[in-house]
């Protein structure tokens, strides 16, 4: 006989087939918690009241001990001093009173025995109410799982099995969080408590829906269409879900043949990565450190599930992970060497590099060989910018071809941005404002600290020989500089000759010359004014106005436009053969002067 997959319109043709809900009650699972709770009430609980009859004994016997409680709180306390009383001869270990040493054991020995005996009943207790607690739990799931499938149906004895549960949860709550041999309560004149968790009403309760359960019998038709009609169902179902588990299952097998495929095609192509990154940093750290550090020096970088792996070796140890072996400035120089070995393997589209006070901790031996490999090495491929705050760096930079070209700033604000010392942010506007506003030490100060920019900057480009003496460079006088300014120049004007390669006259060179001098005389009063503003700060302190000022201001503008010359905005030079500007040669020199 063929069986039937369904009912297909060939089976049900002529036939009026209506699906039939299946009551709660006739439901094989609602049935067999059914019959279990019956079960527990007419059988297993009488288990569950021996035990709770035995469980407070025990409390009885704890609670008829004086001391009971303490004693078991001391018992690790008791132990230890058993092991101590040789330690502290003819003393007590905890309070130091005098014991003689017999004694003391013994009087421990049965203190420690009592409360062993103590120590049998808390654990009979514990394990009363572990058991208690476990069996009223299961108890109390199959109540809750009849209750969900009778709500619906049978509201009223729904209830009773609630407040039942209620009543279980609160019995057990009182039994878990009593002291330790407390237990709930009795009813007045009760021997035990546990009888009230199976009271007569749940016992009806019950007894009802399996009466119920019994009357509910449909006839033998009906129940067939209502077999087959779930059968259907089901059917469909499976159906639904086989097909649903093989389009899924392909999937999976074509996203894990991809997912490989893609994690096979990473491993090639980051192995090939890591492996240019590791050549040019090995080859990038050894040029960094040109010293027997460096000496067969090699990396470890790698890919890995979540990052990179990174080692370095050290000496002839192997390789470790650099923040556990190498010096912070061994550090620094790995990072440096790093960064631009990544720049280089995937860099093809960058063209400027930011180095950002890149040597801070490293040693000033190496900071030479580190400049001299950016410049040779790295300049030709990028245009690389570095900011610094030390002086030694910038020094070692200075020396090399490639970066001379700097810029000094002398301070950085959020609303004005960086200042640049090379301009001063057009310090002669900058101290006009500052005396419009009357404030005569800003505009002193401004004044000053120009002054010692330009003198420098034409110290620099007249290459006047400025002895240091003892001093260091932050330490010289302003005076002093501005003055080997102005008589640099004239002395350089005076040596030299008015020729058919010169552009100045003879009149226009005595002319120059005077105006130095002028500037040169009075270097020193106009000097002390500016000092005599500066440090006196507050303004009643101070016994200059902000007109005085702008004299001072229009006497040192002159002479930073006899040493800059503002027609082609480039400064007066010494050359080989001449002084000269931009626009126009001032005299000419012997050669080597």
């Amino acid at each position: 006989m063929d069986t039937v997959d369904s009912l297909d319109e060939d089976l049900t043709k002529g036939l009026s087939i209506e699906k039939v809900t299946t009551p709660a009650l006739l439901q094989p699972g609602t049935q067999e918690v059914l019959a279990d709770i019956d079960d527990w009430i007419h059988h297993r609980s009488s288990e569950l009241f021996d035990i709770e009859k035995d469980l407070r004994r025990d409390v009885k016997n704890v609670e008829e001990q004086e001391h009971a409680k303490r004693d078991l709180d001391t018992v690790d306390l008791i132990s230890r001093g058993k092991d101590l009383i040789e330690e502290y001869e003819n003393q007590c270990p905890l309070c130091l009173k005098e014991w003689d040493n017999d004694d003391l054991q013994s009087h421990l020995e049965d203190r420690h025995q009592r409360i062993q005996g103590l120590q049998s009943l808390r654990d009979s207790i514990t394990s009363k109410k572990s058991e208690l607690s476990t069996s009223l739990t299961r108890f109390q799931s199959l109540l809750e799982q009849l209750v969900a499938d009778i709500d619906d149906e049978h509201p009223e004895e729904a209830t009773t099995l609630n407040k039942v549960i209620s009543d279980i949860e609160e019995w057990e709550s009182d039994l878990q969080t009593g002291s330790m041999s407390g237990v709930p309560e009795t009813p007045e004149g009760a021997e035990y408590s546990m009888p009230q968790l199976f009271p007569n009403r749940l016992t009806k309760a019950v007894n009802k829906l399996q009466s119920k359960s019994a009357s509910s019998e449909s006839t033998t038709g009906q129940q067939d269409i209502e077999f087959l009609s779930r059968a259907d169902d089901r059917y469909e179902t499976v159906v639904k879900k086989e097909t649903s588990y093989t389009v899924a299952k392909r999937r999976k097998e074509v996203a894990e043949l991809v997912y490989q495929n893609f994690l096979d095609a990473r491993e090639r192509v980051l192995e090939t990565v890591f492996n240019e990154i590791r050549d040019k940093f090995e080859d990038y750290y050894s040029q960094l450190h040109s010293d027997s550090e460096a000496e067969d020096f090699n990396a470890l970088i790698e890919p890995t599930d979540t990052g990179v792996r990174f080692e370095a070796t050290f000496h002839e140890e192997g390789t470790h992970d650099p923040d556990a072996i190498h010096s912070e400035g061994h550090r620094d120089s790995m990072g440096l060497a790093l960064f631009l070995a990544i720049s280089h393997v995937g860099g093809e589209a960058m063209d400027i590099l930011l180095l950002d006070d890149v040597v801070m901790s490293i040693d000033s031996g190496h900071r030479s060989d580190i400049a001299s490999f950016l410049s040779d090495e790295i300049s030709d491929k990028y245009q690389v910018l570095i900011t610094t705050h030390d002086k030694t760096w910038d020094r070692h930079l200075t020396q090399t071809q490639s970066f001379n070209k700097q810029v000094r700033f002398s301070k950085c604000s959020l609303e004005a941005g960086p200042l640049p010392v090379g301009d001063i942010s057009n310090p002669w506007e900058r101290i006009q404002h500052h005396i419009d506003e009357d404030d005569v030490p800003a505009a002193a100060a401004w004044i000053r600290k120009t002054v010692e920019w330009f003198s420098r900057k034409s110290c620099q480009h007249l290459e006047a020989e400025v002895p240091y003496h003892d001093l260091i460079e932050d330490d010289l006088n302003p005076g002093f500089i501005f003055g080997k300014a102005i008589t640099t120049y004239r002395s350089r004007l005076e040596d030299g000759q008015i020729t058919q390669r010169t552009d100045w006259t003879q009149s226009e060179i005595d002319a120059e010359k005077d105006r130095l001098t002028d500037t040169l005389r009075d270097r020193q009063r106009h000097l002390q004014f500016l000092n005599s503003n500066i440090h006196h700060n507050e303004p009643e302190a101070s016994f200059y106005t902000g007109e005085e000022l702008a004299h001072q201001r229009e006497v040192f503008k002159k002479a930073y436009e006899l040493l800059y010359c503002t027609d082609c905005d480039s400064w007066i030079k010494q050359g080989d053969w001449g002084v000269y500007c931009g626009c126009a040669t001032r005299v000419e020199v012997e050669p080597n002067h």
